[in-house]
């Protein structure tokens, strides 16, 4: 069994958190989490009792294995589905590569 603690103020960490099977990260209540499912090829989920938000600082870029599938140029604001993996932006809003 282990022990509930609460802290005020920050923590840092000078290495890797690891969350055991089973366990999901809470984010002010139940609703809003990050956990991965179990198994030898685990799935991560983040659920939000809202919107999710996504803000990086430059481009978001999907990929399945090695393969990219997606980016969205953040500064361009274009988006590539498919094709080449080059970092430069579309002249369009939106490429498609394949049928």
């Amino acid at each position: 069994m282990f022990q509930l603690q609460y802290f005020t103020g920050s923590i840092n960490l000078s290495g890797s958190l690891t969350v055991e099977e089973n366990s999901k990260i809470y984010f002010d209540s139940t609703d809003t989490y990050i956990y991965a499912s179990t198994g030898t090829h685990e799935d991560l989920y983040i659920g939000a009792d809202d919107d999710l938000h996504l803000q990086p600082d430059d481009d978001l870029i999907i990929y399945a294995g090695g393969t990219q599938y997606v980016r969205f140029f953040g500064a361009e604001e274009t988006v590539r589905i498919g094709g080449n993996n080059t970092t430069t932006a579309p002249t369009s809003k939106l490429e498609v590569a394949g049928n």
